[in-house]
C-alpha cells in the first residue's frame, strides 16, 4: 500500500504498531467528519511548522500534512479596512458580506479542485514493509526452532535421530508453519490492507462532499445577498456605490480633512479644491450624487453619507417628478398670465364703458 505521510512527526502508517495506526485512522475519519477538529489541527500544525522552523528542522512531512490531509490554504492578504459610515440614503450592508461569502467559497472551490483533480493511488501492497507479515514470519520461525527441537528429542529418545525420519518431520513443522503464514495470516494481512486503502479513499470522498456542501452554503448565501440588495434597490431606487466609489470618497473626505485644517494657506486650499473636482466629477460619471459631497458640504456632514447610484427605475421617477413639477409650475404661470390679462381686459371694458356713459 502507498505510504501517506501524514507529518505528525514523519509518522508513517506501514511502519506504525497497531495503537499508532489506530490513531492515524481516527486522526483522517475526525478530519472528513467534523470540521471544527479540522481546524483545530491546522492550528496545531502551523504551531509546529513555526516551533519546528525556529529550531531550524525539516517541516516538509508538517507542510505536506497540513495542505493535503487537511486542506488548508494560506490565506491572501487583504488591504485594511476602512470604518464604515452612516449613510443619509439607505445604507446597504450585504456587500461585505457577501465579500466574505464569496471569499470562502471561491477558496472552497480551490480546496475542491485539488482534491478532485488529486491523481488517484491504486492499490498496492508490498508484504516486506508490513510489519504485522514480518512479525508473522518471525513467529513461524520460532514455532519452526521450537518444533525441530522438540522433533529432534524425541527421535534421539528413540534412537532414530540421524535417520530420514527426522529431516521430514523437521520438513513438516517448517512447511505447516510457513503454509499457514502464506495461506492464513498473508491474505488477512493484505485484506486488511486493502480495507485501510478503501477508508481512506472514502474520507477523500467524503471530505468532497463535505466541501462542496459548505460551498454550496456560501454561494447560496451570496446569492441572497445579491436578492437583498436588488429588493432594496426597487424599493429605495438606490443601488450601493461598490468599493471603487467608497474608494474615491474616501479620497475626497482626506482632501476635506486637509483643507478644513487650522492654518491650511489659500493656495493649497485651491489646490485639495482642484483635487477635490476631479473626484468630484468621476463619482458623477459612475452615477454618484457627488453634491453630497460638494464644497459646500463640511467634512463632519459628507463624512455621515454612504455612495450609493440611482437605478434607472429611480432616474425615472426623478424624470417624472421634474416633468410634473415642470406642468405644475407652467399650468401655474399660465393661470397668471390669464389672470393679469383678463384684469387688462376688464380694465379696458369698464373704461369703453365709463366713456360711453359721458357721452
Amino acid at each position: 500500500m502507498a505510504v501517506t505521510d501524514l507529518g505528525r512527526g514523519g509518522v508513517n502508517y506501514n511502519t506504525a504498531d497497531t495503537a499508532t495506526r489506530k490513531k492515524i485512522t481516527q486522526n483522517q475519519a475526525g478530519i472528513a467528519s467534523d470540521d471544527a477538529y479540522r481546524q483545530s489541527e491546522i492550528q496545531r500544525a502551523l504551531q509546529v511548522i513555526a516551533n519546528r522552523e525556529a529550531a531550524g528542522q525539516d517541516t516538509s512531512a508538517q507542510q505536506k500534512y497540513l495542505n493535503v490531509n487537511l486542506g488548508y490554504k494560506a490565506p491572501a492578504s487583504t488591504p485594511a479596512a476602512t470604518t464604515p459610515t452612516a449613510s443619509a440614503a439607505p445604507a446597504v450592508s450585504s456587500n461585505s458580506a457577501a465579500s466574505a461569502s464569496t471569499s470562502q467559497s471561491s477558496e472552497l472551490m480551490g480546496m475542491m479542485r485539488q482534491l478532485a483533480t488529486r491523481e488517484s493511488t491504486p492499490f498496492s501492497y508490498d508484504a516486506n514493509s508490513d510489519p504485522a507479515y514480518q512479525a508473522a514470519l518471525q513467529r513461524a520461525r520460532t514455532n519452526i526452532d521450537q518444533g525441530n527441537s522438540a522433533a529432534q528429542a524425541e527421535m534421539n529418545r528413540r534412537g532414530i535421530l540421524n535417520s530420514t525420519i527426522t529431516s521430514d518431520r523437521m520438513g513438516e513443522i517448517a512447511s505447516n508453519e510457513m503454509g499457514r503464514v502464506e495461506t492464513d495470516v498473508l491474505p488477512s494481512l493484505m485484506q486488511a490492507a486493502y480495507q485501510r486503502y478503501m477508508d481512506q479513499e472514502n474520507m477523500k470522498n467524503q471530505q468532497l462532499s463535505n466541501l462542496g456542501s459548505v460551498a454550496q452554503m456560501y454561494i447560496n448565501e451570496d446569492q441572497r445577498g445579491i436578492d437583498n440588495t436588488n429588493t432594496r434597490a426597487q424599493l429605495t431606487g438606490y443601488l450601493p456605490g461598490g468599493e471603487e466609489a467608497k474608494g474615491l470618497v474616501n479620497q475626497l473626505m482626506s482632501l476635506k480633512q486637509q483643507a478644513e485644517t487650522k492654518g491650511v494657506t489659500a493656495a493649497e486650499r485651491t489646490k485639495l479644491s482642484n483635487q477635490a473636482d476631479g473626484i468630484r466629477a468621476m463619482l458623477s460619471q459612475m452615477g454618484v450624487d457627488a453634491s453630497q459631497y460638494g464644497a459646500n458640504v463640511n467634512y463632519n456632514t459628507a463624512s455621515q453619507v454612504t455612495p450609493t447610484i440611482r437605478t434607472l427605475a429611480g432616474q425615472q421617477l426623478d424624470m417624472s417628478r421634474n416633468d410634473q413639477a415642470f406642468n405644475q409650475q407652467f399650468s401655474q404661470d399660465q393661470f397668471a398670465y390669464q389672470k393679469a390679462r383678463d384684469a387688462i381686459s376688464d380694465q379696458q371694458w369698464r373704461a369703453q364703458f365709463d366713456q360711453s356713459v359721458r357721452q
